[in-house]
């Protein structure tokens, strides 16, 4: 089956480092739709800057577009640079992406390969509206990138707990044979992937290999959650066999028309060569 899922994702190349938000980073000050602003203060890192963050005027509660209501302190994933990379090539390259964001449960060390490698879940692809906006603005106010800004560490524990159970429902399928109970499990686990407004749009791109040629056929999901669950489910109906790389955090497929044999230990020849210079380092 082609890959039909076209997501265009964002990133911090640097990586992503665990911070705790606190009170005293913040000052509340000028009032804006009935809420008072936050600003940051003398001895707040200078990543607090990026967080939009402010407190209802009638019941005291502390809101951030990036976390939604919280109590402070909290853990947030903090890009380590303002430098963001973009790319559509999410699926075909990453076939097991899925497999990897549902073992980041309580992992400190999965959670941050896993967005350095991915971004956070919430993030949108970029709508064809918001491109003409951008572009009629006036040169001297377009941003250098886009913020990316910052994810609470619980939430991204949250939505990867709530894949992982699936995960290992669909290996117990294929050892039973049956699929009914996963079927039903998997459809109503995820309401919102069917219920949300544009959570799938279905469009044409020019093929980015050869533009002369006809236009590519996509399905693009609302964000990259949407995308993971959508390849979760993709993965399930193909019968993908997926193995992790023994070199890094990377799954791929192996089996009939991958190129890969089940024998297969790395994701690509730059892991195999990696693991290669560090058995002959070990040897000598």
């Amino acid at each position: 089956m082609p890959n039909l899922i076209w997501f265009e994702w964002e990133k911090c190349p640097d990586g992503y480092t665990i911070e705790e938000l606190r009170a005293e980073y913040l000052t509340f000050g000028s009032h804006r739709l009935g809420r008072d602003i936050g600003v940051p203060t003398k001895s707040a890192p200078a990543w607090v800057s990026d967080c939009d963050v402010s407190k209802d005027n009638t019941d005291g509660r502390t809101f951030s577009s990036d976390l939604g209501f919280f109590d402070f302190p909290i853990q947030v994933l903090v890009p380590k640079s303002e430098r963001i990379v973009r790319s559509q090539s999410f699926m075909e390259e990453n076939p097991g992406a899925f497999m990897m964001f549902a073992n980041c449960v309580n992992s400190v060390e999965k959670t941050l390969l896993f967005v350095k490698e991915f971004g956070y879940p919430h993030k949108t692809s970029l709508s064809l509206d918001a491109r003409v906006k951008l572009l009629r603005r006036k040169p001297t106010s377009l941003p250098l990138s886009f913020p990316l800004g910052i994810y609470g560490v619980d939430e991204f524990y949250e939505k990867a707990d709530k894949m992982a159970p699936d995960v290992i429902n669909w290996e117990e399928a294929k050892l039973r044979g049956s699929y009914g109970s996963l079927i039903r499990w998997l459809n109503e686990q995820y309401v919102d992937f069917s219920e949300a407004v544009d959570a799938i749009r279905v469009n044409l791109h020019e093929n980015p290999a050869d533009r002369t040629q006809p236009p590519l056929f996509s399905i693009t999901p609302r964000s990259l959650e949407d995308a993971l669950w959508l390849q979760f489910k993709i993965a399930v109906a193909n019968n993908t066999q997926l193995q992790q790389c023994t070199e890094c955090p990377t799954w791929f497929a192996y089996g009939t028309g991958t190129g890969r044999r089940k024998s297969a230990l790395y994701c690509s020849p730059k892991c195999s060569k990696a693991a290669y210079r560090r058995r002959k380092a070990a040897s000598q």
